[in-house]
């Protein structure tokens, strides 16, 4: 594989840290285990798979997973809230019946200390780590310094590459720009890497379960305001504007560049963004960073084999029958799909593009129209969240209203929790194959039918080679300390 020969860069110091080394452990499972990982390192050596292909810049995000939305109560139509209804009921199906990844912050002084939950600015508090994302958060003060909640800026890029060529809007007023510079000159925090975040990135921190304003959680980010944040992200469609984040309710839209906002600066490691939207040519499409498994098609819609395309009409639903339609959708040979909730469709939104606003591999089976998502709008919850794929922007509306539908399935561990650890492909064994599906995972490859969630087997908060290699020391029947707490 061209650029990326992972195999090479494992040492012999890793490998004996897997607890393989010759010296001591001659036998017929540890030559095993060498064989499989010499596989391993053949197969992402040798080109036999090629490399994903590189996306424009700042139509996605650094992290592979995102938090869960936030919401844990259940919603009729007419906004009442409801018990959580059983499967086979009206109304199942809904984000807070399909948890994810539960959101996890922690405090951080300068240097990157670690600090109690009862810190305050006062204590050092200075910055907060989504322990979900990794990402690393500026904290906002009332103090009157760079760090006030009260100062905005103008959107400025002064490289015309990634402004849509109008480096102009940074003109004399305080801007984007200025901001970040001048953190990174202070050293903020003992770091010069601040930037400014991506649309996806500033969009982790919306809290669509909170009834109240600001949409976020306010113990671990003070002195947000309830109102517009810039990303990095300009707007594909207008050269003038730029997407950001209304934390009053939590609405993702753009905005001109050179309009006042506040901004929170946002720092780690910045991934290559990978093409990461696989077209099974079965009728589904398998996102490889967040193990999602799309529905191809829109409701409605039949896939073709011949074409590998979509033949026939959209349906547009109401929300009760969203809902419904995609709990009770048998594809390919599944029939857990459900309505995905309003991250999860962000997520396929690829801000770079405009109608659609979404990869190429949709583009037959997405139309530039509203989207339902399967999360209520918790300050109006006669509405539903949903996602304008003609443009990006996501937006709430009446329950009453037809949209419409695109299923998902995968991703999330589902109203049962239940979760086999190594088990990636969901065949109901860990073998080989889920230790080959995780290496192409960990290099950003194509996988279908994977569990990200069921990949992570070492608990770190992230899938990676390390992964695929205890889970080959498994199927040997090799001693697995890291596995999760079970050292076995």
């Amino acid at each position: 594989m061209r650029g990326r020969n992972t195999g090479s860069n494992i040492s012999s110091d890793f490998v004996n840290a897997l607890y393989c080394k010759a010296s001591s452990h001659i036998t017929v499972r540890c030559r095993s285990f060498v064989f499989m990982l010499l596989t391993v390192m053949f197969v992402f050596g040798s080109g036999v798979w090629s490399n994903a292909a590189i996306a424009g810049n700042n139509a996605g995000a650094a992290f592979n997973i995102w938090p869960d939305t936030g919401q844990t109560k259940c919603y009729d139509d007419n906004g009442t809230e409801i018990n959580c209804p059983s499967e086979g009921e009206p109304f199942y199906g809904q984000d807070a019946q399909y948890q994810g990844p539960k959101r996890s912050y922690t405090k951080l002084g300068s240097g990157g200390v670690e600090l109690p939950d009862n810190a305050t600015i006062a204590d050092g508090w200075i910055m907060t780590r989504d322990n979900v994302t990794g990402l690393i958060w500026e904290i906002k003060t009332d103090d009157g310094t760079i760090h006030d909640k009260d100062n905005t800026y103008t959107w400025c890029d002064s490289n015309s590459s990634t402004n849509g060529g109008d480096a102009g809007t940074c003109g004399n007023s305080a801007n984007t720009e200025d901001f970040i510079n001048t953190l990174n000159n202070e050293n903020f925090g003992g770091y010069n890497d601040w930037r400014l975040p991506t649309i996806k990135e500033l969009s982790t921190l919306i809290n669509s379960g909170v009834t109240s304003w600001p949409s976020i959680d306010t113990l671990y980010f003070p002195n947000t305001m309830s109102s517009r944040y810039w990303s990095s992200t300009p707007d594909s469609y207008s050269k003038y504007g730029a997407w950001l984040v209304y934390f009053s309710h939590g609405r993702v839209n753009s905005f001109i560049k050179y309009g006042d906002n506040y901004v929170r600066a946002v720092r780690s490691r910045q991934d290559r963004l990978l093409d990461n939207l696989v077209d099974n040519h079965d009728g589904t499409i398998t996102d490889t960073t967040t193990g999602l498994m799309w529905q191809k098609c829109s409701m409605g819609q039949t896939y073709n084999s011949a074409t590998n395309g979509c033949d026939g009409s959209a349906i547009t639903y109401i929300w009760k029958q969203a809902l419904a339609e995609c709990e009770s959708l048998e594809l390919v040979g599944y029939s857990d799909w459900r309505l995905p909730n309003r991250n999860e469709l962000r997520s396929i939104v690829d801000y770079s593009k405009f109608g659609p606003s979404t990869d190429t591999n949709f583009s037959n089976g997405i139309l530039s129209y509203a989207y339902w998502s399967a999360t209520t709008h918790a300050y109006y919850p006669d509405d539903a969240w949903g996602v304008n794929f003609g443009y990006g922007n996501d937006y709430w509306g009446s329950k009453s209203v037809s949209d419409y539908v695109r299923c998902v399935r995968g991703g999330l561990s589902g109203s049962s929790g239940n979760l086999n650890l190594g088990d990636v492909s969901g065949d109901g064994k860990i073998d080989i194959v889920d230790a080959l599906f995780v290496a192409r995972y960990a290099v950003k490859l194509p996988v279908s039918n994977f569990n990200a969630k069921a990949a992570d087997v070492n608990c770190d908060g992230k899938v990676d080679i390390v992964d695929a290699l205890l889970i080959a020391r498994k199927t040997v029947g090799l001693p697995v300390p890291a596995w999760c707490g079970s050292g076995k």
